[in-house]
């Protein structure tokens, strides 16, 4: 009986492990995907932003990051966007939201200083300027 009992459990966990790879491999093909949708956002993000279409390309990295929300150069690139149409509070919170992520991202850092040279908060322009 003890062995029947031993046999069950073993079999429980072997059907456990199985269950806890498929879902593992399940989520990691979600992310692939949402990558993949991402790269294509961004793309054409760059796209309008190459043809002055500073609207379209905010969309485009909005939408990407929806999938992708820890992106670092997604967020600079939506910065330097935001930029172009004087939206410099946003522009100054996406370099943050960049540099929160990767804090050695320079274009990051180049953006928020920009942001906030046009916002009048040079002493905080300063920070960006000496790291």
């Amino acid at each position: 009986m003890e062995r029947r009992e031993a046999e069950r459990e073993a079999l429980r966990q072997r059907v456990t492990k199985l269950e806890n790879k498929k879902a593992q491999a399940e989520q990691r093909r979600r992310e692939l995907a949402a990558e993949a949708e991402a790269e294509v956002l961004r793309a054409r993000g760059n796209a309008a932003f190459s043809s002055a279409r500073y609207e379209d390309a905010v969309a485009d990295y909005t939408e990407a990051l929806e999938r992708t929300p820890r992106s670092a150069p997604l967020y600079s690139n939506r910065a330097l966007a935001l930029l172009k149409l004087r939206a410099h509070a946003e522009a100054e919170e996406d370099a943050s939201a960049a540099l929160g992520i990767d804090g050695t991202n320079v274009k990051a850092r180049l953006r928020r200083a920009q942001a906030r040279m046009e916002l009048a908060r040079f002493d905080e322009v300063d920070i960006d300027i000496d790291r």
